[in-house]
């Protein structure tokens, strides 16, 4: 099987860029089965993650459905008691036209000049960000979990001690946890940063003895795994924050008032209106609004700086274990930000 990768571009959704697997059964070139999906989601509607178990599920599908076509007691992915549509009479089909047909487009000038705009526009985002693909060949997610380690854990420990190690400090990072254990649920925000973490990448970098170092690893991927394990059932704190200020703010649209009391002293107000021009750059996941749409002062944990800094991911990453993908990806959401997917 020969994989051919394709990298996805850089914008503001999630790129999937599926597998393309040529299969050459007993290196025959006579049968050759080439299957090539390329998937584009904006996560806003739905999760990347559900985008990809759908995108899988037609992968595996279309393996199975090559299998059949050479041993009909091979399994299915969907039992279907449907007729096989190759067996049936055409006319029963009815007035159908199943020949492709080029679709002409009929552009106005001024729509036309306003494409070429926004390919231009489209091209200076792309070339923006820098795509980098490493694969690493060295170990992987048995010998971690072998030393009884998290991967994920793992590796965003990694993370976190290279972006110290060129830059010398940590910055907000998020993972995706998801909660689709509960009805509609969709994803908590992992903040990876904690004192373990820290303590971790400056015992990384300093000189100490290995043991120091693997002891500090262990100590900040269990405190990452304990904060995945709470977020997954839906003890994070992020959404509920977030909860919490969207019926604020529904009230004031609704005709209320801001509960801030007007007395209250002026460092909890600092920076806390639309006027004063503190619009962070908002993590597109996170979403860490710090002022109201109306410009209405905020309650005191909304004007503060750790809520403005959650919602301004440096760091933004994701894990993918998949085989049916290769490579997957999305750009950073801030402007001075790295975005990392992980396929175990």
């Amino acid at each position: 099987m020969v994989f051919k990768r394709e990298l996805a571009p850089i914008g503001g959704m999630i790129n999937y860029r599926l597998l393309s697997a040529r299969t050459d059964p007993l290196e025959s070139t006579s049968n050759v089965l080439f299957i090539q999906v390329n998937v584009s989601n904006v996560d806003t509607g739905v999760d990347g993650h559900t985008v990809l178990r759908f995108a899988s599920d037609i992968y595996t599908d279309t393996i199975l459905r090559f299998a059949k076509s050479i041993n009909a007691a091979a399994p299915t992915l969907w039992a279907s008691n449907s007729p096989d549509p190759t067996k049936r009479d055409p006319e029963s089909f009815g007035d159908v036209d199943t020949t492709p047909h080029k679709i002409e487009w009929h552009l106005t000038p001024e729509l036309a000049t306003g494409i070429r705009f926004a390919e231009t526009r489209l091209s200076d985002l792309i070339l923006q960000n820098e795509v980098v693909a490493i694969e690493y060949s060295g170990y992987g997610k048995n010998f971690i979990t072998s030393m009884g380690i998290s991967p994920d854990a793992f590796v965003q420990m990694a993370f976190q001690a290279a972006y110290y190690g060129l830059y010398g400090r940590v910055e907000p990072t998020y993972e995706p946890a998801m909660t689709k254990a509960f009805l509609h649920g969709r994803t908590e925000a992992i903040f990876s940063v904690s004192q373990d973490s820290y303590d971790f990448v400056r015992t990384f970098w300093g000189d100490v003895s290995p043991a120091i170092k693997v002891a500090a690893l262990r100590k900040a991927c269990d405190k990452h795994t304990q904060i995945t394990k709470l977020c997954g059932q839906g003890l994070g704190h992020h959404r509920h924050l977030y909860a919490l200020f969207c019926i604020w703010e529904r009230g004031l649209e609704s005709g209320g008032s801001s509960p801030v009391d007007s007395e209250a002293p002026s460092e909890a107000k600092h920076g806390s209106t639309v006027n004063e021009g503190n619009i962070s750059r908002l993590a597109e996941r996170s979403a860490s609004p710090i002022q109201s749409s109306r410009g209405d002062e905020l309650p005191g944990i909304y004007a503060d700086v750790a809520w403005e800094k959650m919602g301004n991911i440096i760091l933004s990453t994701s894990n993918c274990g998949n085989p049916s993908l290769r490579l997957f990806g999305f750009g950073p959401v801030s402007a001075d930000g790295i975005s990392s997917i992980t396929n175990d």
